[in-house]
């Protein structure tokens, strides 16, 4: 099996001889061109192993302080355990076919782009000037392949630490959370609405607090998660008491609580 340089190489010389003088001269390329392209790629399983590699210790982060909170009974830690251990599964999951759906995208771009300037070569070919750009212009989607993975491997580890550490903090009893945003991060690509909910309060619904109507606000369940959204590096710092919480976000039953 050529390597796909050299099948581009081959293509763009035969193309550049003969033209476009028949369709199944241009689909007997395309043929060759993504079967070496598919042989080239890791196999699925390597990939799903790779990211569990990768995860796999953010979430054994969160079970290590779980483990050592005396607050939260046994039965609750193992319920908390089961949730964690399929969240991380379903991020494995949808990183997989996410990067998965990302390179086919690539190999069917870099298909057209072939298909693109070879169907435009007159019969009887043209001298081809400059092959090596041709070939980066027509790989170029391939070449960003890798920075497509790690980008979205990136994404869907800040969805799993993200959902974990909402069903650690409100399987634990959290009151309240407030948004932490990344907007001064320099280079940081933040999104207005992000900027704004920084350091703002959310309670989280049906919590004790919230249960004995001693809490008033907006609610986590009424704005998007952070890393909820595409490339979102935003997080939550999540609170269990309301000795912290401003006189705004406590009811008058609240507030006789805290004195109390």
């Amino acid at each position: 099996m050529r390597t796909v340089n050299e099948l581009l190489t081959a293509a763009i010389k035969d193309i550049e001889e003969h033209g476009f003088d028949s369709a199944e001269r241009i689909e007997g390329w395309i043929t060759k061109i993504r079967a070496a392209i598919e042989m080239g790629q890791e196999p699925d399983a390597k990939l799903v192993e790779r990211l569990k590699a990768s995860y796999t210790p953010k979430v054994g982060s969160f079970l290590r302080n779980l483990n050592s909170n005396t607050d939260v009974p046994v039965y609750r830690k193992e319920q908390i355990k089961q949730s964690l251990y399929g969240e991380l599964d379903r991020r494995i999951l949808s990183a997989s076919s996410l990067i998965k759906l990302r390179k086919e995208q690539a190999v069917n771009e870099t298909l057209r782009r072939f298909v693109g300037w070879s169907t435009s070569i007159p019969i009887g070919g043209v001298d081809v000037t400059d092959k090596v750009e041709l070939k980066q212009d027509i790989k170029k989607s391939l070449s960003q392949m890798n920075f497509i993975e790690r980008r979205c491997s990136i994404d869907q580890a800040a969805k799993l630490v993200s959902n974990i550490n909402n069903i650690v903090a409100t399987d634990s009893g959290a009151v309240y959370a407030v948004w932490s945003s990344r907007w001064k991060r320099p280079g940081y690509d933040y999104r207005p609405d992000h900027k704004e909910r920084d350091k703002q309060i959310y309670l989280i619904r049906d919590s004790w607090a919230d249960k004995a109507g001693l809490v008033k606000g907006t609610y986590t369940d009424e704005i998007t998660m952070p890393a909820e959204e595409v490339f979102c590096q935003c997080s939550y710092n999540y609170y269990y008491k309301l000795n912290r919480l401003p006189d705004e976000n406590l009811t008058r039953k609240g507030m006789e609580y805290l004195k109390r």
